[in-house]
């Protein structure tokens, strides 16, 4: 996560920073990315970059992060509603999420690359981490659903969540 250094920069300078970051891990996988090429886009030193982040790895989880609390924050507009059901619910999820990715083709694009990650020592098991986070999110939503009576209660929301 950033270090405080990054969090004390203004607003403009921290968005100009992510900006750069995700356009460099979007263009390429993980291993290809460049903190030197981010650098060179922000005209700072590359030591600047270890001022706000431990190392390249730190910066590529705080993006991933910030990506996808974007377009959970999109997707948030959706439980502002009422839904007869939780597949019209989930309906409007799915119409909201592409909305997102249509009107954001960086952070798309950005989180489309991190599912094509291969397995690394370095980065671990990001499918599996990613989908964990999307099981956490959806059995959340379930919750909900099945507290305010929409969803019966013997149902296995692990699974509903899985599938």
């Amino acid at each position: 996560m950033p270090k405080k250094t990054f969090l004390k920069l203004d607003k403009e300078k921290r968005d100009r920073f992510i900006q750069i970051a995700l356009e460099e891990f979007a263009r390429h996988n993980y291993e290809n990315a460049s903190l030197n090429q981010i650098a060179a886009r922000l005209q700072i030193a590359k030591g600047s970059i270890y001022r706000y982040f431990e190392n390249k790895k730190d910066l590529f989880f705080y993006l991933m992060e910030h990506a996808n609390r974007k377009k959970q924050e999109s997707i948030a507009e959706v439980f502002k509603q009422h839904y007869a059901n939780f597949f019209e619910m989930f309906e409007k999820i799915y119409e909201a999420a592409t909305r997102f990715d249509l009107m954001n083709p960086l952070y798309s694009h950005f989180l489309h690359n991190i599912a094509q990650e291969r397995n690394s020592e370095e980065l671990g098991n990001l499918n599996l981490l990613t989908k964990k986070q999307g099981m956490e999110y959806y059995r959340g939503l379930l919750r909900r659903e099945q507290a305010n009576g929409i969803i019966r209660q013997d149902i296995d929301l692990d699974l509903m969540a899985f599938g």
